[in-house]
């Protein structure tokens, strides 16, 4: 389990350097960061895929259980990034394109979706964690420990 949460922060922290290097791509308008922010992602997706299931692979069920919960926690995090990344990016970029209004609704759209999807759903799915952490690996042990 603990390779798995090492996993986790390594990914989170190289889908943050994706998102960093997306968002200067568009306030700097170079091309050369966006290409940056793509081969990160690669990284990340390889990474996601190298080190998640085979560390899954050989974990009882209550160990599956929470390790899913934690996927579900980097997914929703990296979910906030994404919608962080894209109202910077939006506010950027609506200097260069003033008074559209199907722009102006795309930001509404974004930030709709960061304070609904993002934010929350990175606060409910660690809320989430945490209980099914407790309730699967701690409370067992706990008790076990406490009948004897």
């Amino acid at each position: 389990m603990t390779r798995l949460y090492q996993s986790s922060v390594t990914m989170i922290l190289l889908f943050s350097v994706s998102m960093s290097f997306a968002t200067l791509a568009v306030y700097d308008l170079d091309w050369i960061y966006g290409v940056v922010a793509g081969a990160c992602f690669v990284l990340f997706a390889a990474g996601m895929g190298a080190s998640f299931p085979p560390a899954m692979k050989c974990m009882e069920a209550p160990e599956k259980k929470t390790a899913s919960a934690l996927m579900q926690v980097v997914g929703s995090f990296c979910g906030a990034e994404f919608f962080t990344m894209g109202m910077i990016s939006w506010a950027r970029a609506k200097h260069l394109i003033a008074h559209n209004t199907l722009y102006t609704v795309l930001g509404v759209l974004l930030f709709l979706g960061l304070v609904g999807v993002g934010i929350q759903g990175a606060l409910a799915m660690a809320a989430r964690f945490v209980f099914i952490r407790n309730k699967e690996l701690v409370a067992p042990h706990q008790h076990g420990t406490d009948s004897h």
